[in-house]
């Protein structure tokens, strides 16, 4: 499941041999990519995946994918840099690329919101209180 076999019109065959470090084995979707992101601290390449990614159709690999990488961030020493990756996250359901329908929209806003309040207090923890106070207007 890790190997890829290459055949070339007349030339040599190869073969890539994949060793990945948190994909289960035979697995490689862009859940598990995500997690490598993270893995590696490449959290913008993750975001960006993420930001990819359509909620109407996909959402709960979606949702996996945000609550991996928000909990990292959340984790990590609040800085300009992670507070803005924490907002380019959170924004990948709130201002998203392409509209999502009503039913996404209540299917996932709950839980969301309970990630968007665990940034709230993570801001006001550190003191961001301009931030915290446009964040709390935006989550009502």
């Amino acid at each position: 499941h890790d190997l890829l076999l290459f055949r070339f019109d007349r030339g040599p065959v190869g073969v890539l041999h994949f060793k990945t470090g948190v994909t289960p084995r035979g697995q490689l979707g862009l859940v598990e990519i995500i997690q490598e992101y993270i893995h590696e601290d490449e959290i913008y390449e993750a975001i960006n995946i993420l930001n990819g990614m359509n909620w109407n159709t996909v959402g709960h690999h979606c949702y996996v994918s945000l609550c991996a990488i928000t909990n990292y961030l959340l984790r990590q020493k609040l800085t300009h840099v992670r507070e803005a990756q924490l907002e380019a996250t959170l924004g990948t359901f709130y201002a998203p690329t392409r509209p999502l329908s009503e039913t996404t929209v209540l299917g996932y806003r709950d839980q969301i919101s309970r990630y968007a309040r665990r940034f709230f207090h993570h801001l006001l923890r550190h003191q961001r209180f301009e931030k915290a106070f446009l964040l709390a207007v935006d989550i009502g």
